[in-house]
């Protein structure tokens, strides 16, 4: 069983890592123009994280039979993490092209290791069907990651999503220096199994398979790196019936995510826990602002404050309610528990929250 849980963290390390790679693409829309990057911009930074890529292909191969399959892995994982975290913090094309460089050279090391594990830990006539399944997690990954990335995006932003994923490289990490251990065998027939640079040039197979990358590579990563943008710009998919079934399907999601918090801070408010409801209510208002849980958030925390004897903070989050849904019966309800009357009969005005919380 041992095996096939090494074979399920190589899985989760390369949906991880083309997690890392497909959400650039994705939100290149939005962070163009937060870092004021044009298509010659973009290109630089495609350019940056390949040539990385390239170098970190010839370099993380050897750093992982030199320091073994767990710290090899263990270091091109810790690194990438640390790379995707920076990329929340770019505040320039120069500096998000570093770190797109350094994302690029660590995450090389993933197939390298990964084989070389599946080696370690299945016989000859398993390793293609080992390597198989783990290289699925590449797939999984277009699969999975955009509709996650836009939806965080809408919700908090872009930074957010590489936090995400750089947190996740860091869970990975901690399971695989947990889990992983050589077996006894390998490390004897790992004596005999080295080879440099140059013997490596002269086996025809090396230069079978560096055809086969040079040949369909460019294609992959036009299409990875490219093809969204195409998409976005000349064809306005954003703009399909597709899309926007996506972008409700995202709202939807993101308004059910708001109303779990109501349920916590109901029960909270129910059992008097007032502190830890108003942090619930706080939490809709403030990330969850275009969801149709705010009006009542806004009452139950004129509720709470009440509760607690602070009548200001009451007063405060009523004024909130009365000008973003002056036509809510929220508003109704709260204008009765601050005053002990009906609220006053007005016209609607446009949502405007006014950012007091």
């Amino acid at each position: 069983m041992m095996r096939w849980w090494i074979l399920f963290l190589l899985f989760l390390a390369t949906l991880i890592n083309y997690m890392d790679r497909t959400i650039f693409a994705v939100l290149i829309p939005v962070m163009r123009v937060d870092l004021h990057i044009d298509e010659r911009g973009y290109g630089w930074l495609t350019g940056s994280f390949l040539a990385a890529y390239t170098i970190g292909y010839l370099v993380m191969g050897r750093v992982v039979d030199r320091l073994g399959t767990k710290k090899g892995f263990s270091t091109a994982a810790g690194v990438w993490s640390v790379a995707a975290a920076l990329h929340a913090t770019a505040a320039s094309v120069f500096q998000l092209a570093g770190f797109r460089a350094l994302l690029g050279f660590s995450e090389a090391g993933n197939f390298p290791a990964a084989i070389k594990a599946v080696a370690e830990w299945f016989p000859q006539d398993e390793r293609a069907f080992a390597t198989g399944l783990f290289n699925s997690g590449s797939n999984l990954a277009s699969v999975v990651g955009p509709p996650v990335f836009i939806a965080l995006d809408h919700a908090f932003g872009w930074r957010t999503c590489f936090l995400l994923t750089a947190s996740l490289g860091l869970v990975w990490l901690l399971l695989w220096l947990v889990s992983y251990k050589t077996p006894a065998k390998v490390e004897v027939e790992e004596k005999v199994v080295r080879v440099t640079y140059r013997e490596a040039l002269k086996f025809k197979q090396t230069w079978g398979f560096a055809t086969a990358k040079f040949l369909t590579d460019p294609v992959w990563w036009f299409y990875l790196f490219w093809l969204p943008l195409y998409l976005h710009d000349a064809r306005h998919m954003t703009d399909t019936a597709y899309a926007r079934d996506a972008r409700l399907k995202v709202e939807l999601a993101i308004d059910h995510l708001a109303g779990k918090e109501m349920d916590v801070g109901r029960y909270y408010e129910k059992n008097h826990l007032y502190i830890g409801a108003i942090n619930r209510y706080r939490t809709v208002i403030e990330r969850y602002q275009t969801t149709s849980h705010v009006p009542e958030a806004l009452h139950r925390l004129v509720e709470c404050y009440l509760a607690l004897g602070v009548k200001s903070e009451a007063k405060e989050a009523a004024a909130v309610l009365g000008y973003n849904f002056p036509g809510s019966d929220w508003y109704q309800d709260s204008y009765y528990l601050m005053t002990g009357e009906g609220a006053p009969a007005s016209e609607d005005k446009p949502h405007k929250f006014l950012g007091l919380f």
